[in-house]
């Protein structure tokens, strides 16, 4: 297992705060950085707001500006916890609030070839996601 960071983290025997451990979730592998600056396009992960959305989406946007990429983080949820959509735009995500079960909203999300769906479906909801 490679465990190069970009940056110097060392992982302490106690994490002390949820900042901390979310720094480290989020801290893109060298690997990543590459397979990001290979790909053409910007990148939307849906269901973003989820329990792992936020630390993909951050990991993403770190190795985009690790790596000096010109590319962006599109972010889509319905992000019922605020602080959630709120960090993800701190740091630089394009944050789009939508109901990924409503096909109107998300008509607007077509043309972005690089997707990563991060969806949680719960049983009964229909779901239908044409990007």
């Amino acid at each position: 297992m490679n465990l190069e960071y970009p940056t110097q983290i060392k992982l302490l025997e106690v994490i002390d705060s949820v900042e901390e451990l979310e720094n480290i979730l989020s801290t893109p592998y060298t690997e990543t950085i590459e397979d990001l600056a290979s790909i053409k396009g910007d990148i939307i992960i849906l269901g973003a707001g989820g329990k792992i959305g936020p630390s993909l989406v951050l990991t993403a946007i770190r190795a985009i500006n690790c790596g000096d990429l010109d590319k962006k983080v599109i972010a889509v949820s319905r992000f019922t916890r605020r602080d959630v959509a709120e960090k993800l735009r701190e740091n630089g995500v394009e944050v789009v609030e939508a109901d990924l079960s409503d096909e109107k909203a998300i008509e607007n999300l077509a043309g972005i070839v690089n997707v990563i769906s991060m969806v949680g479906v719960k049983f009964g909801t229909p779901v239908v996601i044409c990007l």
